[in-house]
């Protein structure tokens, strides 16, 4: 049987409105489009709980490989070759990599991070192109944030593939005081940075407000590179913070897991020894499970050191052990040093730091 032709008055009028319909929806749509920027930024803002490291975090902590993550730091060089200590502090003609340190002024490649600027995919040719210090020599000290892939790069811990980047604004400098735009009151104190002090004053010593201001010091400290305790905060703030904790809990706590110290080595306490009082300020027979740390390099006073314990219990302490300890490295006398470990309250008789699991050396 033949098919029989529409009639095409009648196509006409069905379809005709429908098709003007989907017309003017298409140029809606058209009209919505957005070109992509090419700003300088290439900028994926991190999710509100996303954690974004220092340079600092990533050299102290035994990071192997961990992607996508964010990091921020100072632009402050590149390496010529394919190793940490081939750095050039300076822009060049280098565009596979740029150096980030935490200081727009560092010049020592052990407190820096390599960062690769791969050319692909093309999210990370977008950075190197933008970034490089060979096409933007304006870069050299710029504050930026980068991500990319923690991993092993130039012989040491670096940031490969990096393929999203925001340029930070620079630290703020703290405002001049007479600045007559900074309001201030002489009435109102300001408050403490450290613990108050009330000795001068017994008769009208605030005991609640002691308190809370060492609660409040010890929770700000200790948790970062820029934040580490100083032998001096543990033997003073310390024991007080322990003692808070137990009247509040009704338990005496023993430990804080997980804190930065930093200190000078002075010394270490040989086998059979279980109190400072048992200190030797140098390193002569010295011993591989233990040094002694205190604020100044030529401390001999063991009222003012901390014990620091070396272990073998897991791979960073094992190699924190193996580079720390004064019997396989007497040089590292009077070194400063940041050590990350647990603070715990009974260690040679007293506060000190267990399970040192990383460290950096300091100037």
């Amino acid at each position: 049987m033949p098919l029989k032709m529409p009639n095409r008055k009648h196509v006409f009028n069905t379809y005709l409105p429908a098709l003007i319909a989907s017309c003017l929806l298409l140029l809606t749509a058209c009209e919505k489009l957005e070109v992509p920027s090419n700003e300088t930024n290439n900028n994926d803002e991190p999710e509100e709980e996303a954690i974004i490291y220092t340079v600092e975090d990533i050299l102290l902590r035994n990071y192997t490989k961990q992607d996508d993550i964010y990091v921020e730091g100072y632009i402050v060089g590149y390496i010529q070759g394919t190793r940490l200590d081939q750095a050039v502090f300076a822009a060049g003609t280098t565009e596979s990599n740029i150096l980030l340190a935490a200081s727009p002024d560092e010049n020592d490649p052990e407190f820096c991070i390599p960062v690769q600027l791969s050319t692909s995919p093309n999210n990370c040719r977008q950075t190197r192109e933008a970034i490089n210090l060979a096409d933007h020599p304006d870069m050299l000290g710029q504050h930026i944030r980068i991500k990319g892939n923690i991993a092993s790069y130039m012989g040491t811990k670096g940031i490969l593939q990096a393929h999203n980047h925001t340029l930070l604004p620079s630290e703020e400098e703290p405002q001049d005081p007479e600045d007559p735009d900074t309001p201030s009151d002489p009435d109102t104190p300001s408050e403490p940075d450290t613990p108050s002090d009330h000795s001068d004053d017994p008769d009208n010593q605030d005991q609640s407000e002691t308190r809370q201001d060492t609660i409040n010091y010890i929770n700000t400290h200790g948790d970062s590179f820029e934040t580490s305790f100083t032998v001096h905060d543990l033997k003073t703030y310390l024991p007080a913070y322990f003692e808070y904790n137990r009247s509040a809990a009704g338990i005496l706590p023993n430990s804080l897991q997980g804190q930065y110290v930093s200190g000078y080595i002075v010394g270490f306490i040989p086998s059979g020894g279980t109190t400072l009082n048992k200190i030797h300020f140098d390193a002569t027979n010295a011993v591989f499970t233990n040094i002694v740390l205190a604020d100044l390099p030529d401390e001999t006073d063991p009222a003012k050191c901390i014990a620091v314990e070396l272990t073998t219990t897991s791979t960073g302490s094992q190699a924190t052990r193996e580079a720390l300890n004064l019997a396989s490295n007497p040089d590292n006398l009077h070194q400063h040093v940041i050590i990350y470990g647990n603070i715990h309250s009974s260690y040679m008789g007293t506060f000190g730091l267990k399970n040192a699991s990383q460290y950096i050396f300091l100037p």
